[in-house]
């Protein structure tokens, strides 16, 4: 790490308890390898009415870019309006100036873009506690520890809540198979001052590849699957793996990404796969195969093919399986006795693949259809297909529709016919379909209600010629692209230039079928 500069910070251990006492709820919204934002542990000059003189920090060559860091003031794993945020620039650096205090986080957007691979991180958010310099899947690991420990004892004092902190890093150290002696609160393998062929660069990257890969497709799948919001199964999904960490950590072992781990974080925070057992085998068995290829990572500069494969393919295809039933993709990567080879010789496609559409989008001044638009980008010895395929649930259908250019351009667009659809905006809940404070058993768990809808659909990647790219024979390479579909209780919102209004009475809830 280069270029980083500190002042003394000294919080007093009444903070401390504080800070610990407030519990984490974690939320977590793509797909990453290893999201770092290396940087500050709380920013600022000044002091609070705590006693904590606040922190500033810039760093360099962080790789996210276009990813919000903000300092957690309310513990409620939220980046709210009131917090102090920070947008990572091009090379992954920022900067953030603050008097506020608390655990640092960050969220990543539809904008966001691992630099380590190319791949949009869209719907992840990752936590560290408010001491560490770098924000990791590792340091989300021992946060999640920390809250377990709160959770059990609640009348901990200050010095057992330290303890408990530097235990939960001693232990995530010994199970992620990393040097005792590494500071977690700092390291990062991405930092041009470390040797990426190192012995704990290399142990670093391999298993937080691995967490990711676990987590968010775990996440996504369920999701498409209908088992409720990405948050919250992320949350659920990672606070698992940190219980599966810690249990290792207690055996003195290392842990081991196999399928019996996987297994384990499926039953745990994704009930509908859970409930299904041929496709909880399926993303089961592609996740495994592709945490396999990560441990064969021997240097990190050199692993954004694996870190793509596992970020993009392995998320992607374990969507179209859960939500039309099939994917050759999937099968492709299950079936493969070498992932690391497959991932050298894909064709990357990167680019805009998630958008959010709305019923306050201004809507076509001739026609009344609102859109949203996006781009993806392929080497230019390629080419998009102009076909783009709905991905859907069997009898389902989607009613937007999505139009692509051979050079990537694509466009959503819901008809202003579409009365019913708009209707029905007014009724979206953003948020909360699984009760996490339920165990998966009990009553009201989850609730079939107020799903976000998204829309996906599937492109095409072809050559010079004309002819599918492929990954391997008779498996097409394809993308896909989701929209988002959002809206809130409020006035409908009609385009009046493009639309008749003749007078009718409705009652808010009602259908609207004439206008």
């Amino acid at each position: 790490m280069k270029d980083f500069v500190q002042k003394k910070k000294v919080i007093t251990q009444e903070r401390i308890k504080q800070l610990l006492e407030q519990h984490y709820k974690k939320a977590t919204s793509t797909t990453t390898l290893m999201l770092f934002a290396t940087g500050l542990a709380g920013c600022g000059g000044g002091d609070d009415d705590s006693g904590a003189t606040i922190s500033i920090g810039t760093v360099f060559d962080g790789p996210l870019s276009a990813a919000r860091v903000f300092i957690d003031a309310n513990e409620n794993g939220l980046l709210d309006a009131s917090e102090d945020w920070a947008l990572t620039n091009s090379d992954g650096s920022y900067s953030l100036s603050t008097t506020q205090t608390g655990s640092l986080g960050v969220v990543s957007t539809s904008e966001t873009i691992d630099k380590s691979s190319g791949v949009a991180v869209t719907g992840l958010s990752l936590f560290a506690p408010a001491n560490s310099n770098v924000i990791s899947p590792a340091t989300t690991v021992v946060k999640a520890m920390v809250d377990n420990y709160i959770a059990l004892n609640p009348s901990a004092t200050a010095e057992d809540l330290e303890t408990a902190t530097t235990a939960a890093y001693d232990d995530t150290l010994e199970a992620l198979g990393l040097s005792p002696d590494l500071d977690l609160t700092s390291f990062n393998p991405f930092s041009t001052d470390v040797d990426g062929s190192s012995a704990d660069a290399v142990a670093y990257a391999q298993k937080a590849a691995q967490i990711v890969a676990v987590a968010n497709t775990v996440a996504e799948a369920e999701s498409a699957a209908g088992g409720g919001d990405k948050a919250g199964i992320l949350s659920a999904a990672l606070t698992e793996i940190a219980t599966q960490i810690q249990a290792s950590a207690a055996s003195d072992t290392t842990v081991t990404i196999n399928t019996a781990f996987v297994n384990k974080i499926i039953e745990e925070a994704a009930p509908t796969m859970e409930a299904d057992a041929t496709l909880k085998a399926d993303i089961s068995g592609a996740i495994t195969k592709v945490s396999e290829s990560l441990e064969q990572i021997t240097d990190v500069a050199a692993s954004s093919d694996l870190f793509y494969a596992s970020q993009a393919v392995l998320v992607e295809s374990a969507v179209e399986r859960s939500t039309t039933g099939t994917s050759d993709i999937l099968s492709a990567l299950s079936t493969s006795t070498d992932v690391a080879t497959l991932a050298s010789s894909l064709v990357k496609v990167t680019g805009t693949t998630r958008g959010t559409i709305g019923e306050d989008v201004t809507s076509d001044e001739t026609t009344g259809d609102i859109s949203v638009t996006g781009s993806l980008t392929v080497d230019d010895t390629y080419k998009f297909s102009t076909v783009a395929t709905p991905v859907t649930r069997t009898g389902e259908t989607n009613v937007g529709s999505l139009s692509i250019t051979e050079d990537g351009v694509w466009t959503y667009t819901i008809g202003s016919e579409n009365a019913a659809l708009l209707n029905s905006l007014q009724s979206i809940e953003n948020k909360g379909t699984i009760n996490y404070s339920f165990t998966k058993n009990d009553a009201g768990y989850k609730s079939d209600e107020y799903f976000q809808p998204a829309e996906i659909f599937r492109v095409g990647v072809l050559d010079a010629d004309g002819n599918p790219v492929e990954i391997e024979a008779g498996v097409p390479l394809t993308k896909l692209i989701s929209v988002s579909v959002e809206g809130a209780n409020d006035t409908v919102i009609l385009n009046v230039s493009a639309t008749t209004i003749s007078d009718v009475a409705y009652t808010q809830g009602d259908a609207i079928t004439s206008i």
